[in-house]
């Protein structure tokens, strides 16, 4: 597998939307008629319950434990292939603790083939599970949200991308921080946004161009298991997460 296709969501802030990009991404990929395979990172599991999994199912856990990728993968309703996680997952970084711990993932997933992406969504935390995240990776895309501890997140995010682009993956890439739950109408936001702005030009990338407003549908879209695109596709979320993938697309 091509690492330049391989999508990480990540910020090691909760609360910023990560699971809702990441499942909003593989929707409008699958729209596009792209082959999409989703990588649950997070013991939560947020993203394989969106997806419609079969807890029962191998997943990530018995992937990066040695199990062939053929009997860790499961269709979903949405269209995409699913590596799905578990909360056992938690104990991660007891249970591998080889020396090499930051090529599972990416020794696991080198002979795949047949996929146009991989969108993977991670914890919140430092780890194992990330450090794996991010050497399989070609692309970080960050979520944030127009606070005041963002940049401190930011910050911290990206001590951890450098010390694993020069030490594991000197590919890797922040594509863009993207500004999620965004209202322009709130003066506080809009100079948050400018600090934020200013950041990501100091660390070499970017604030993406398309910012995502909230919307009720986006809730909705949850209880209902689906992705906000899928759910309500007119809505003003899934309006600003397809113009965000059009624009991710173009790069």
């Amino acid at each position: 597998m091509d690492k330049s296709n391989i999508i990480c969501v990540t910020n090691q802030k909760g609360g910023v939307g990560k699971t809702t990009t990441a499942h909003s991404i593989i929707s409008a990929l699958t729209l596009r008629n792209h082959k999409v395979l989703a990588i649950d990172m997070d013991p939560q599991c947020n993203l394989s319950v969106a997806l419609g999994y079969d807890d029962a199912h191998s997943g990530l856990l018995e992937l990066m434990g040695g199990k062939p990728f053929t009997n860790c993968v499961q269709a979903t309703k949405s269209g995409c292939h699913l590596i799905c996680s578990n909360i056992l997952l938690s104990a991660a970084d007891i249970e591998f603790c080889r020396s090499d711990r930051q090529n599972i993932l990416i020794s696991a997933l080198r002979p795949i083939t047949g996929y146009d992406f991989v969108v993977i969504d991670t914890p919140p935390h430092m780890g194992v599970l990330i450090l794996n995240a991010y050497t399989a990776s070609g692309t970080l895309i960050v979520p944030i949200v127009a606070d005041k501890y963002s940049l401190i997140g930011l910050q911290q995010l990206h001590s951890t991308y450098m010390e694993v682009k020069h030490q594991y993956n000197p590919t890797l890439e922040i594509g863009g921080l993207l500004l999620n739950k965004f209202s322009s109408r709130n003066i506080v936001s809009r100079q948050i946004k400018s600090n934020i702005n200013a950041f990501a030009s100091s660390i070499g990338t970017r604030l993406y161009h398309t910012t995502i407003r909230n919307s009720i549908a986006t809730v909705e879209a949850q209880l209902l298991g689906q992705s906000v695109i899928e759910y309500s596709p007119k809505s003003t979320t899934a309006v600003d997460y397809l113009a965000f993938v059009d624009e991710l697309l173009e790069v």
